[in-house]
């Protein structure tokens, strides 16, 4: 018996040893991806969206090629302090999206919409007024969670207007249980012809447990132990590849996505996230507010290095890259939804300086950098300020559906 132990705890020595030897050596070969899985202190469970960020959480964030400190406000919001009730003479604008929208990466009076709110202030049309944004963006977000977020939390600031950043890579997916295989967040069916919301993900049972003590643990020392994050890595990159066991080309996008739907899953998942988009222009305008939504970029659509796009377009049998966001913005015409689509507008200006605007690990994928975030606020306050968006005129040029 005391044999057996001696072995044991011989073994258990030999290994300690070895893991702490590996771990050294990435450190001294400056290996480090400590976003991988590192965020989760970031976040709580949630009755509505299942997850939201956790109030006044902060910390170190690392990836894509930097490091910043993020913080979360008091009210759950990766923002500044903002009062519930409306300050007077104040356009409050409402900021609902993803990862990209949630901006970890970058200093929040760098991101898009606090640049759009600075833009604003020259607007003629907002002359005398306050401009405020509060940015409602988390992280993993699909439509269906956003108009949750919308409906939960974001009408209690009463905003003037509502802006749905749509991230084309991953918002279709996130809008199909069979595409996403996430149990735990909502999702909207069809049913008797109308969208139905699916709150089963409520009654997972490891649900609330899932942003517990233990994964605060395991968040903190994915954020401190490169061997941690080596296999953090690992895992996120198999888990990058889709049904059929292709490999995702930037952050687990599905090159699918780039054309027209050939499977049932995949038209049903357009259909949702179209019928997504008309309830939530039906909830804004009932709340007499106005609603822009603006397609984002994904890294590969915008890549100044023009063969890498033009092999996957030849592989696709496909003109462009550009499939989803027209898709979008033709429904939105079709259907009174105002549509800014960012990625043609990108893609010049890429071309035009030979500059990334999404830049991660030096290939341009991942989110946007600083310049990309800058570019987006630009043709979002320019897109206000024109067509008569912010006086009403584009609002209501069809009947509610």
């Amino acid at each position: 018996m005391k044999r057996l132990i001696r072995k044991t705890l011989l073994t258990g020595c030999i290994g300690v040893l070895t893991l702490a030897a590996i771990e050294i050596v990435l450190r001294i070969a400056g290996v480090s991806y400590a976003n991988y899985g590192g965020k989760w202190r970031f976040y709580t469970w949630d009755e509505y969206t299942g997850q939201a960020l956790r109030p006044n959480a902060e910390g170190e964030v690392f990836g894509e090629g930097i490091q910043t400190y993020a913080r979360v406000n008091s009210q759950g919001l990766r923002d500044r302090e903002h009062s519930i009730e409306k300050p007077p003479d104040t356009f409050r604008i409402a900021v609902l999206g993803d990862s990209f929208t949630e901006g970890f990466q970058i200093p929040i009076e760098k991101m898009y919409w606090a640049v759009a709110e600075e833009k604003l202030r020259g607007c003629a049309a907002l002359e005398g007024r306050k401009i405020e944004s509060i940015n409602f963006g988390v992280s993993g977000y699909g439509t269906g969670m956003e108009l949750e977020m919308l409906r939960s939390r974001a009408w209690r600031y009463s905003p003037d207007l509502v802006i749905l950043g749509f991230f084309t890579g991953h918002n279709l997916q996130d809008n199909s249980r069979v595409l996403s295989h996430d149990p735990y967040r909502p999702y909207f069916v069809h049913k008797d012809g109308k969208l139905a919301l699916d709150d089963s993900f409520r009654r997972v049972p490891d649900f609330q447990s899932r942003f517990g003590s233990w994964s605060m643990f395991v968040s903190w020392a994915v954020a401190h132990f490169r061997l941690l994050q080596v296999a953090a890595l690992a895992k996120n990159r198999f888990s990058g590849r889709n049904a059929e066991g292709l490999q995702s080309i930037d952050m687990g996008l599905d090159e699918r996505v780039y054309r027209e739907p050939q499977d049932p899953a995949w038209r049903e998942a357009w259909s949702v996230t179209e019928g997504l988009l008309r309830s939530m222009r039906n909830e804004v305008r009932a709340k007499g507010a106005k609603f822009l939504v603006v397609t984002l970029s994904n890294g590969i659509q915008v890549d100044p290095d023009a063969p890498q796009r033009s092999e996957l377009e030849r592989r696709l049998g496909v003109a462009d890259l550009f499939y989803p966001d027209y898709r979008i913005k033709t429904y939105g015409e079709r259907n009174g939804i105002p549509v800014l689509t960012l990625a043609p507008s990108f893609l010049a200006y890429a071309e035009q300086h030979k500059e990334a605007l999404h830049a991660a690990w030096g290939n341009h994928q991942g989110h946007w950098n600083e310049r990309g975030q800058y570019l987006a606020g630009e043709l979002i306050a320019q897109e206000l300020c024109s067509d008569g968006l912010l006086e009403g005129q584009a609002m209501h040029t069809a009947a509610l559906r």
